[in-house]
């Protein structure tokens, strides 16, 4: 048969695990833009060779894309190969070392060898198949084929061999993957540097372009954790006795100026000490006030949360065979998917900023946030729904899902457990509650975690229970529900094959009773929809399906869980007031 062009999809491979190995959140933020702004580079090219961008839309106008491309290529004069070298050449030109010379020009030896190791990290391919004439069947075929070829591309990638580095191949202390640079070859980056490291090229990378922005500087996941004191109105009163105060020493003043500004990259201890310092160098007339903003800022809990959100089946939408409509005109259907999550990911990261929340990628139909805690929930609320609005543009009844997952964890843990066990619990949390989904985990410092999955449908119920437990008077009730709730449940297994509940009305009675002696018990509006909230947790329609032969939670531990969440939660809530009120006498 013959074809009139071509059908190309080119790629960056590697994307998740690099995301992984960033230790810092300004290492893991960079490193997000360069991978974006080398396929953004390589849709330019295409363009402008005569290509047509099929997704993601709006590639070579610089909009927010993932990891690939796919372009339809029917320019005869050139070879589809020549395309995809001219494209992989405009990427590789927005990967730089900082070394001797600026770009490639002029670098030395070492840094030539470092800018290898670099573009080799990157794992940059491509694959095409012929395009048959303009044919809706024909354009599904190839688009199908093109699929299966970048799935065989993915274990068959070949590289070239690799010039050794001076010194040795000693392994990076930052990703604990690749081989370091030895320091004499990145003599220029050593103001990035503390004296003992010796970071690889992909994280030596991160790590200078993380310094060459002040335009979007990246907060430290202690601040995002202490963003309350920036924007929480119980804490105006504290920002101005700063903003007031006389500080001589030039030093802290500079301190001063970036703990407003969110730059200040240390840790806790190292804050605390220098807000004592200003307090101590406040003038005479408001010692006490300089000081209650100090007691208010550490007194904040050190937790944030990670927020990962992602698409389901997002390829099969493509393929078409989901939809209606793409099974009717598989093209036309893709543009109006790829337009779709262009304008989510439009829509994220404009309104999406800090504080509360930090945006660190939203590549179409996925993303990477961080966030305080109280700006949680409210985050997943507005995700859910600007992905809605976006995919109610598509044509048909039928339209992609969104999953999320968000881990509330202690500023101290390792930010490349955090996100590896995020990816898995994320993509665990699709295969429970069958996508759709949210899924929330908590990780208290020295206690054990705690998750739990559910639809969207409940999110307003969870909002609801932790309003409850955070307004209620005694921070013991939670607990008690939990240990009456116990004995209410056993391991007796029902037809559906799950633990059964003994008698719903009588826990339904226990609950009430637990709480009777609160004003917001047994009677009010609120407590009736906490109580909803736990009933739902044991009869959810999703919890009860077992045909697919995916291990569920059983009632208990669907109740249990929720339950330990939310009241984690509720108390880190029930901090932050208490931080913002406790500076006042």
């Amino acid at each position: 048969m013959r074809h009139s062009g071509w059908l190309l999809k080119f790629g960056i491979g590697g994307v998740q695990a690099s995301i992984a190995q960033s230790r810092r959140l300004r290492d893991l933020a960079e490193g997000s833009k360069f991978i974006v702004s080398a396929v953004n580079a390589a849709a330019v090219k295409a363009q402008e060779l005569g290509a047509v961008i099929v997704t993601p839309a709006g590639a070579a106008d610089g909009n927010p894309c993932g990891n690939h491309l796919v372009v339809e290529w029917r320019e005869a004069k050139k070879a589809v190969s020549e395309l995809a070298a001219e494209m992989a050449t405009s990427a590789r030109s927005t990967w730089v070392m900082p070394g001797a010379g600026v770009g490639r020009d002029g670098q030395s030896q070492a840094d030539r060898v470092a800018l290898e190791h670099l573009e080799q990290a990157m794992e940059l391919w491509w694959v095409a198949t012929p395009l048959p004439a303009d044919d809706p069947r024909a354009w599904a075929e190839a688009y199908n084929t093109l699929a299966l070829l970048a799935l065989d591309r993915r274990w068959t990638r070949s590289f070239s061999q690799l010039t050794p580095l001076p010194g040795g191949a000693a392994t990076c202390l930052q990703c604990g993957v690749r081989p370091r640079l030895q320091r004499a070859s990145v003599a220029a980056a050593k103001a990035y540097l503390s004296e003992d490291e010796e970071p690889c090229a992909v994280c030596l990378t991160r790590r200078v372009a993380s310094f060459g922005s002040q335009q979007d500087a990246t907060p430290s996941t202690v601040l995002i954790a202490r963003a309350p004191f920036q924007y929480h109105q119980g804490f105006a009163r504290h920002r101005a006795a700063f903003e007031q105060s006389q500080v001589s020493d030039p030093a802290l003043k500079q301190i001063l100026s970036e703990l407003i500004s969110h730059t200040v990259e240390t840790d806790e201890p190292q804050v605390a000490r220098k807000l004592v310092e200003l307090a101590r160098q406040s003038h005479p007339d408001s010692p006490a006030e300089i000081d209650r903003a100090v007691r208010a800022i550490t007194a904040l809990p050190p937790y944030y949360a990670v927020v990962m959100f992602d698409g389901d089946r997002i390829g099969e939408w493509f393929s078409g065979g989901l939809s209606n409509a793409g099974r009717v005109d598989l093209r036309s259907w893709q543009q109006s998917l790829s337009g779709a999550l262009g304008e989510f990911a439009k829509r994220v990261r404009k309104d999406l900023c800090f504080p509360p929340a930090k945006l660190v990628y939203a590549g179409g139909d996925d993303g990477l946030v961080f966030t305080s805690l109280d700006g949680l929930l409210s985050l997943m609320a507005r995700l859910h729904a600007w992905w809605h609005e976006a995919m109610e543009s598509l044509p048909g009844n039928e339209r992609p899902t969104l999953s999320l997952h968000a881990s509330v964890v202690h500023v101290k843990e390792p930010l490349q457990a955090v996100l590896a066990r995020g990816r898995q619990d994320l993509e665990r949390a699709k295969d429970v509650a069958d996508r759709d989904c949210l899924s929330l985990l908590v990780d208290p410092r020295g206690g054990a975690p705690s998750s739990f999955a559910a639809k969207w449908s409940e999110l307003e119920l969870i909002r609801d229970a932790l309003d409850w437990f955070q307004q209620s008077a005694s921070g013991r009730v939670g607990h008690t529900l939990l240990e009456r709730s116990a004995a209410f449940f056993d391991t007796r297994i029902g037809a559906n094959g799950l633990p059964v509940l003994q008698s719903n009305d009588a826990w339904l009675r226990e609950l009430d009773l637990c709480v009777s002696r609160s004003e917001r018990g047994p009677g009010s509006e609120a407590w009736s929809r906490v109580r909803g909230w736990m009933s739902h947790r044991v009869s959810a329609a999703w919890l009860q399906d077992t045909s697919d032969g995916v291990p569920r939670p059983t009632p208990w531990q669907s109740v249990a869980d929720g339950l330990q969440v939310v009241l984690f939660l509720a108390r880190q809530l029930k901090a932050i007031e208490g931080a913002a009120k406790g500076g006042t006498p």
